[in-house]
């Protein structure tokens, strides 16, 4: 149990200097509510960080295709009509599983939790 807990705080460790170095314009790492779900939208998020206590405050829209996220429905055209509401975590990973992208939970005890309780490391730039 003792060396899974030390690889978890390791991997954890490595994605948040990823989330560090990778921040910025252009850059391969976002922040908050609308960077991370429009990473989502693109296809362009290969790991979500999570903080569900924080996110779970936050809500979402979806629509019924896997990549159609957005912080108001308005920018679910087409899929306005069928967008549906939901907690930014729910939405989020729901997203991530049918995008591909790996999902990474925060736990309360992680102090540096991300803007929105969320953030995404991409597999390109925008």
């Amino acid at each position: 149990r003792h060396e899974t807990r030390l690889a978890a705080d390791e991997e954890r460790a490595l994605l948040f200097k990823e989330l560090a170095e990778g921040r910025g314009p252009g850059r391969r790492a976002v922040v908050g509510l609308r960077p991370t779900l429009a990473a989502l939208a693109a296809g362009r998020a290969h790991t979500v960080l999570l903080a569900p206590e924080v996110a779970r405050k936050r809500m979402a829209w979806f629509g019924p295709g896997p990549n159609e996220v957005a912080a108001r429905p308005e920018a679910l055209a087409p899929a306005r009509e069928a967008a549906k509401k939901g907690h930014l975590d729910d939405v989020a990973v729901r997203a991530a599983i049918l995008t591909g992208a790996d999902v990474r939970i925060l736990g309360p005890d992680y102090l540096d939790r991300p803007t929105d309780g969320i953030a995404a490391l991409c597999r390109f730039t925008a």
